[in-house]
């Protein structure tokens, strides 16, 4: 049997499809599965998955799995936020999160964006996974295990650069240049091309492309969390 990860907040899967590359079986748990256009949970890689509000998830539970990965929402921290005009309510879950986690006893992880009251135990970008067209800088907390060594970029910055952010467009006013003019002419099928393949989870909308975990990012932390479980 493979080992089991739980993926908290999976929405679309990016996490939880990277995690299956490392190895695991993934369980997911998300308050709306059926994603932020109603159109159902379609993410092709988790095994089973269920609606939950994460305050009403007990220890217990988290001990049936052999790592658990959390997203907590981050449109409280993120700098896309401040850039929007949206009234949407953000909520910060993350000290929640970090208790429940604790008192699993399971090793863990928590994502969130740069901003966020997260430890940046680890820290990844496009650059560290091998993807110079993406910046999605994000940071990681572990709980119950210890981090990676820091993470060497693996290739150059790509110099007409389009900036994958939480927003509902490329936005990086210090970095883009040429790139995102270009960007912005393209069709809306084309970027959504672009914006799947940088995440790489060809079965993502719009909407979640711009929210999602990019796949690269969970698979070098799963490959970690199974050295770990290994280890134990």
């Amino acid at each position: 049997m493979p080992p089991l990860a739980l993926d908290l907040f999976c929405g679309a899967g990016g996490a939880s499809a990277g995690l299956a590359d490392a190895g695991f079986e993934v369980h997911g748990v998300d308050i709306d599965l059926r994603g932020g256009d109603g159109a159902g949970i379609h993410n092709p890689v988790i095994r089973l998955g269920w609606r939950a509000d994460i305050l009403d998830i007990k220890p217990a539970l988290l001990r049936h799995y052999d790592f658990v990965w959390a997203s907590p929402p981050c449109q409280l921290f993120s700098s896309a936020r401040r850039l929007s005009k949206s009234k949407q309510a953000a909520v910060n879950l993350i000290p929640q999160t970090r208790r429940l986690l604790a008192e699993a006893g399971v090793p863990a992880v928590m994502e969130n964006v740069p901003g966020a009251p997260l430890r940046a135990d680890f820290v990844l970008t496009g650059q560290k996974v091998g993807e110079p067209e993406m910046i999605r800088k994000r940071h990681f907390e572990f709980v119950n295990m210890r981090p990676p060594p820091p993470a060497p970029d693996t290739c150059a910055r790509a110099a007409d650069i389009v900036c994958l952010t939480g927003n509902g467009t490329p936005f990086a006013p210090k970095l883009v240049r040429c790139g995102y003019k270009k960007f912005v002419s393209l069709p809306r099928a084309e970027k959504l091309a672009w914006k799947r393949r940088a995440i790489g989870c060809e079965w993502m909308r719009w909407r979640e492309c711009n929210q999602a975990v990019p796949r690269r990012y969970a698979a070098m932390i799963g490959m970690h969390a199974l050295a770990h479980i290994g280890e134990r």
